[in-house]
């Protein structure tokens, strides 16, 4: 029998149980937290007053909002932390207080992370297909915060009340 220093019997069958199904780490980019992306990358965002796009997904692509409108009517401001947003491991996007942002995705398996500054992530899977568009709301909650999809009326919306935040990565 392989045994790992220290470990019980059931720590190796386990693992490997994890690393055939794909979920645990096979490299250390894929460590932070299976799907969030690099730590330390820096982030450029520009926000849009009172402009507010809403494309239609392109031919085999899927549009997905994602937006940072109040949860509760009395929400201050003093809740503008960024909330980041990557998918299957790279950074898409950053929303800060009455926010928003979009991006295009092929169809299948979305791995979503959010992230609210230094407070651990929160993973949300998603699938889209061709042709659609998704909406997600990232909301902050006493210094915590959560993810959730929205319909699309209720998302549009809420998206009026947002402005446009564009994004660019810094390696």
């Amino acid at each position: 029998m392989v045994r790992a220093l220290g470990a019980g019997p059931l720590i190796v069958p386990v693992f490997c149980l994890l690393l055939v199904s794909g979920l645990a780490p096979s490299s250390p980019a894929q460590t932070d937290m299976f799907g969030c992306g690099p730590e330390k990358q820096k982030f450029n965002i520009t926000i849009h007053k009172g402009q507010h796009p809403m494309p239609e997904p392109p031919p085999g692509k899927a549009v997905v909002y994602v937006f940072r409108a109040k949860k509760y009517p009395d929400s201050a401001r003093r809740f503008s932390l960024r909330t980041l947003l990557s998918v299957n491991g790279k950074w898409v996007g950053v929303n800060r207080f009455q926010t928003y942002f979009y991006f295009e995705a092929d169809p299948g398996l979305l791995r979503l992370c959010s992230k609210l500054e230094k407070r651990p992530p929160v993973f949300m899977n998603l699938t889209v297909e061709a042709g659609k568009s998704y909406y997600i709301r990232q909301w902050v909650v006493f210094f915590d915060h959560e993810i959730t999809q929205v319909p699309e009326q209720e998302a549009r919306r809420l998206l009026a009340k947002c402005d446009y935040a564009a994004f660019k990565g810094k390696p």
